[in-house]
């Protein structure tokens, strides 16, 4: 049942970059406008590259285990600061935008949160299973 809830929490955890991922391979100038849009050249370059963190790392969070998981939780976490830090800068704006920039903010801290618990998971049953005889 424990492990069941693992999976299941892991893929709450990855489904919005499992689904924008897929998206936005499937549509790559929509992708590549979004990131024309944050100012990030080349944009097509940077659309490559959030598809292949968005994908590669939730596949690595569900279906990997330690190092591999870890290194997915890594990814998508390091994705996660970087995107909230240029997609919702709540600190230069006012009213509505403000409140709302602030709670996106605020969420994708608790992403970030919760691919720190994945990893150390990940880590605490590699080393569990290292020290079993």
């Amino acid at each position: 049942m424990r492990s069941t809830l693992d999976f299941l929490a892991r893929v709450g955890l990855c489904l919005a970059y499992a689904y924008s991922g897929v998206s936005k391979l499937v549509d790559f100038s929509g992708a590549t406008a979004e990131q024309a849009h944050f100012g990030l050249q080349p944009p097509a370059l940077f659309a490559i590259a959030t598809i292949a963190v968005q994908l590669a790392g939730s596949a690595l969070v569900l279906f990997a285990s330690g190092r591999w998981r870890i290194a997915g939780a890594a990814a998508l976490a390091g994705f996660t600061a970087a995107a909230t830090l240029i997609g919702h800068p709540f600190w230069r704006e006012s009213g509505m935008d403000r409140f709302r920039d602030l709670n996106s903010f605020l969420e994708h801290a608790g992403l970030i949160g919760g691919f720190v618990l994945v990893a150390l998971g990940a880590t605490a049953r590699s080393a569990a299973a290292r020290a079993r005889p």
